[in-house]
Parts: structure tokens; C-alpha cells; sequence
């Protein structure tokens, strides 16, 4: 099982830092409904059990537009390659995005679990949390090194990418050198 790690994890610094950014998000918005206590929408909470806790803000909507927020911020750096293939990739992975966050907010007040105006707030704190926490990725990104090039980076094989500007390609080299590198002996797959 340790052996399959490498293959489906990159380890990198930043997205750890954005997996903690996704908590503070919702302790954020934990911490709004405990201090607003804006009720659910009477219609449906005694239907749904939820009329105790309270519904502002769509904790659910709020993640997922903090998500699309920094990853959309992210695909912004990929437009300065001005690549045709990176620039459509790009559109078409933020469209996606952004159409399943709304889905998600959507469905939030059809199921009635939110109003629309408890939906819409969360989206914007939301956004604005994500851009925010991508712009401190950014101002982090020296720091990420740091991280990935200590012993405990070393013990955990994290890197960093941040800031790379093709890292398919910086990946792809490093595979070519390293399989350049190895003695014949090695290259072969076991059993042979």
C-alpha cells in the first residue's frame, strides 16, 4: 500500500495549506451562524428537523465557493503561458467548477434547507475567503520551499511547485533524467 502513495499523491506544500485553508473556512462559517443566529426557512425546517440550528450561512455553499475561488485563482496563473491547449483547459475545468458550486447552493434552497439570501451571502464570503487565502498562498510560496527542503519535507517526500510555470513539463523532465539515469539492470519490471 506504501507503494501506491507516490503514484496517486503529489504531496505538495500548498495544497496542504489549502486543505487547512477549507477548515478555517468552515470554522468561519460555524462561527457566523453561532454569532448571527439567523433562523432556516420556516417553511421546510420542521419538515427537515433542522429549525435549532440556525442557517445563515450555507456552510456547504460557502465551502464550495471557497474551493472555486482558489482553485479558478490557481488556473489564473496557467493564462500567463498563453498556451491555446492550457488557456482552454483552463475555462473549461473554471466553468465546470463554477457550475457545480452553484448546483451545490442550488440545491441548498430547493431542498429548503437555506434561503436564496443565506445562499448568495455564503457564496460571497465564500469567494472572497478563497481569493484571500490564495493570495497568501502566494506571499507563503518561500516558505513552502522551505517546508518541502527540510529534514521533516524530506520524511514526507513533500515538494513544491508553487509558482512553477509548467510543472507537467518540469515533471516530464525530471521522469526523462531519472530514466536516463538508472543502470539497464534496474529498468526492468520484476518477474522478468
Amino acid at each position: 500500500m506504501a507503494n501506491l502513495s507516490p503514484k496517486f499523491t503529489t504531496r505538495e506544500v500548498h495544497m496542504v495549506f489549502i486543505l487547512f485553508g477549507c477548515f478555517v473556512c468552515e470554522f468561519m462559517a460555524r462561527a457566523l451562524k453561532h454569532v448571527v443566529q439567523q433562523p432556516r426557512p420556516l417553511e421546510t425546517c420542521e419538515s427537515l428537523g433542522v429549525c435549532a440550528s440556525p442557517g445563515f450561512p450555507s456552510s456547504h455553499t460557502q465551502l464550495m465557493f471557497f474551493l472555486t475561488a482558489t482553485r479558478v485563482s490557481m488556473l489564473l496563473r496557467l493564462f500567463e503561458q498563453k498556451q491555446v491547449h492550457t488557456i482552454f483547459l483552463g475555462l473549461f475545468e473554471s466553468v465546470t467548477i463554477l457550475f457545480l458550486a452553484a448546483a451545490v447552493a442550488w440545491s441548498r434552497v430547493y431542498l429548503g434547507y437555506h434561503t436564496l439570501g443565506q445562499v448568495l451571502a455564503a457564496a460571497a464570503i465564500g469567494s472572497m475567503l478563497g481569493m484571500a487565502w490564495i493570495w497568501l498562498t502566494a506571499r507563503l510560496g518561500g516558505t513552502f520551499s522551505n517546508v518541502s527542503t527540510s529534514p521533516f519535507g524530506h520524511w514526507m517526500n513533500l515538494k513544491n511547485s508553487w509558482g512553477m510555470a509548467d510543472v507537467l513539463y518540469m515533471e516530464y523532465v525530471m521522469h526523462c533524467s531519472t530514466t536516463k539515469a538508472m543502470p539497464a539492470a534496474s529498468k526492468s519490471k520484476p518477474g522478468e
